[in-house]
């Protein structure tokens, strides 16, 4: 299944969902439109995997402000999906963009985790973080702290 399908089917013949990257704001605009978000909460609750790659790591946070250039057609929406513990992602860190995450997580008002390229997460159905893959950073209010 693609999700340029018209008709979203049942998510429960899935074991695994791999959402992609793209345009973070358009990704999650079709997923609100299509009301895919009610699915993947279900699917996630009855034991199914999620991963989500840039884009759709993005999505699956708190806030997606965290890609805010990629807002080119002023999508009014940046409430992720929050199936990480009211925690917003931001990928493809580099530590020349601590001071605008700083700067993000008082506007947001969120934890941000920076995941650096080959870095990931892996998160259980209640959303908590149970494992880092490589590394990653929490950004809380001035503190940066690798986890």
């Amino acid at each position: 299944m693609l999700l340029g399908d018209d008709e979203i089917s049942d998510l429960s013949i899935y074991d695994a969902i791999y959402i992609g990257g793209g345009n973070t704001y358009k990704l999650l605009d079709y997923i609100y439109q299509k009301k895919i978000d009610k699915k993947f909460l279900d699917f996630i609750e009855k034991g199914g995997i999620i991963y989500g790659g840039s884009a759709g790591a993005i999505v699956l946070g708190k806030d997606i402000r965290t890609a805010e250039e990629e807002n080119d057609k002023n999508y009014l929406n940046s409430s992720g999906l929050n199936l990480i513990d009211n925690k917003s992602i931001i990928c493809h860190y580099e530590e020349n963009l601590d001071s605008k995450i700083f700067l993000l997580t008082e506007r947001i008002h969120s934890e941000i985790i920076a995941l650096p390229e080959n870095s990931g997460l892996i998160v259980d159905f209640a959303g908590k973080i149970i494992e880092v893959v490589n590394n990653a950073y929490s950004f809380q209010k001035g503190s940066k702290i690798l986890i």
